[in-house]
């Protein structure tokens, strides 16, 4: 199957149900937004920090910082089952709010946790080496969650690396497909990049007018509704 006819099923399978997918990730957006946001203004606040000595400041910063990020990460990761499930079953469209943790039922959660976080070592310890080679094993490591959904939902009784190692095995001969894959979507991402930086550049830089303002302001609107549609379609 080429590239076009991967995104003609996309666009299938999402007609009439775009609404659906774009709220999921709106929600779920907002929610990692929430705890990373709450991690910042509560957990960690300054003054906290500053009745602390330096080793002290360091364990909990970084303490806080692998819970943040543990629960962000499993959330997307959460994400991705609900939109797996959908695609195997476009019936299968439960309230976005349980969607986006999905990855916390049926004892998904702990699995989902080892995995997630032996792809993201695995992946990092392959950036000590050069960038190259880092790019390359995300591409070995791409369909991790895609093979670990299926094989929680067929309540197979699996080891940590197994589904990265199913990834590896599965992307032998297909990371260069994927890579044109991602690289056949490179001219919207430049669109989003360049209406959030324009939309910056006017509500920041250039708001001593003020008609820039509303400008920015729809610029930046305008990205996050080109991010929101376009996201569903890449996954």
């Amino acid at each position: 199957m080429n590239r076009k006819q991967l995104k003609r099923d996309a666009k299938s399978q999402l007609k009439g149900n775009w609404s659906w997918a774009i709220c999921l990730y709106i929600i779920s957006s907002l929610i990692i937004s929430l705890i990373n946001g709450i991690n910042k203004e509560i957990i960690v606040p300054n003054k906290t920090l500053q009745n602390l000595n330096l080793s002290e400041k360091t364990i909990y910063s970084i303490t806080t910082f692998l819970i943040t990020t543990f629960i962000t990460t499993i959330i997307s990761w959460g994400v991705t089952y609900s939109i797996l499930a959908f695609r195997d079953n476009t019936q299968d469209k439960p309230n976005v709010f349980k969607a986006s943790f999905a990855a916390f039922e049926h004892g998904r959660y702990l699995k989902t946790l080892k995995t997630s976080f032996l792809t993201g070592l695995f992946t990092g310890l392959w950036t000590i080496l050069l960038i190259i080679p880092d790019i390359i094993k995300g591409y070995s490591y791409a369909m991790t969650p895609y093979i670990m959904k299926d094989m929680l939902t067929s309540k197979h009784d699996m080891k940590a690396t197994e589904a990265i190692t199913q990834s590896r095995k599965l992307m032998l001969g297909h990371k260069w497909q994927l890579f044109w894959l991602d690289i056949s979507f490179l001219g919207w991402a430049i669109i989003n990049i360049l209406l959030f930086v324009f939309g910056i550049i006017f509500c920041l830089v250039l708001n001593v007018a003020p008609a820039n303002l509303p400008i920015g302001i729809v610029l930046l609107i305008l990205a996050a509704m080109e991010l929101f549609w376009l996201t569903p379609y890449y996954r």
